[in-house]
């Protein structure tokens, strides 16, 4: 439809509307004050073209607009990958923020952006196969690294970082085999119970398999969001957030522990295990290590899993379960062992 005229209101006050104007932009990313004016064009769908203007605004070549546009969208994207990014201050890159550890890079990698037409693939696939991001995330023996630049602002070590939220819920899902990667579809709804916590309600999903979608499609409320998500960080939807904060705190490995999600989780992976290994013990090991850490278990970790499993299955016989049932409980309690530990929740 017709776009609404715009007027400057006297002394702020919508019932006395000043003299009209016209859409513009920042001032400050324009050379001269005419710059700063908006000449939309208007498009074949009938909009009024305010936004396409803006957006060529944005990412025209050689602007201060696409300077700053582009490097704040490289940061992005380099702090989604390395966890910090190049200017630390993500969100304010005024006078206020933080300089950047590397502005050459950064200048020369927002070059390559705007060359290869503004396209993010083609970024995240030089940043990808780089030395940087290659390197490994233990530390080096070097003592003098360590000593020189000890939060690795540098960069001589891949920063060890946790999962986000959301990453560790549905990596939970995808370990077992139960993630539903499907496209589009109804939100998931949530349920607060008396208790404080925040669960899925398997009674009101409009599919029965809604509970196994990925985090994104949950509904998220002001106030409060799943349990899960919630002790693991995840940003409330009252403010913007530019960088996420990383804490450690008891509800974390409570939740991991004694949650009833991630014991179903655990519940499935043994089953699968159990399916693919047979009574190969050796081969149930290495089947739950793939699974959950996505490596082969070496020859120490195979000796102490296979002494819990031992002890565990003991145990089980001693409570009264038969020998399958002790078995299959056994590996229960070593699947959901492997998800609590640090190698399933950091990233390396």
């Amino acid at each position: 439809g017709t776009a609404p005229t715009t007027f400057v209101l006297k002394r702020g006050r919508y019932e006395y509307p000043g003299p009209p104007v016209e859409p513009g932009v920042l001032g400050v990313l324009c050379d001269t004050p005419e710059q700063a004016v908006l000449r939309p064009t208007r498009a074949p769908n009938g909009s009024s073209g305010r936004r396409l203007a803006l957006a060529r605004w944005l990412t025209s070549a050689d602007t201060r607009a696409s300077a700053l546009v582009s490097r704040v969208l490289v940061n992005r994207f380099w702090q989604a990958l390395f966890g910090r990014g190049l200017v630390a201050s993500s969100g304010d890159f005024g006078v206020q923020g933080t300089e950047p550890t590397h502005p050459e890079l950064l200048e020369w990698l927002c070059g390559d952006f705007q060359r290869h037409g503004w396209r993010v693939k083609p970024l995240l696939r030089t940043i990808l196969l780089s030395h940087t991001y290659r390197q490994t995330s233990r530390l080096a023996d070097s003592r003098q690294a360590r000593l020189a630049d000890p939060d690795n602002r540098l960069l001589w070590r891949m920063p060890l970082r946790r999962l986000e939220s959301e990453a560790i819920r549905d990596s939970l899902l995808a370990v077992s085999g139960q993630l539903d990667s499907s496209l589009g579809g109804p939100p998931v709804p949530q349920q607060a119970l008396p208790d404080g916590r925040i669960r899925i309600p398997l009674e009101k999903l409009k599919r029965p398999f809604d509970h196994r979608r990925r985090s994104v499609y949950l509904v998220t409320r002001r106030g409060y969001s799943l349990t899960l998500l919630d002790v693991f960080d995840q940003p409330a939807i009252l403010t913007t957030c530019s960088q996420r904060q990383v804490s450690a705190v008891p509800l974390q490995s409570l939740a991991m522990i004694n949650g009833p999600f991630v014991y179903e989780q655990a519940t499935v992976l043994a089953g699968r295990a159990v399916t693919t290994a047979g009574e190969d013990v050796g081969r149930l090991i290495e089947t739950l290590f793939r699974r959950a850490l996505c490596r082969e278990p070496d020859p120490r970790e195979q000796t102490l899993c296979r002494q819990t499993l031992a002890a565990d299955i003991e145990s089980f016989l001693k409570a009264g379960h038969d020998r399958t049932s002790a078995r299959r409980q056994a590996v229960v309690e070593l699947a959901h062992t492997l998800l609590n530990t640090s190698e399933f929740l950091y990233r390396e």
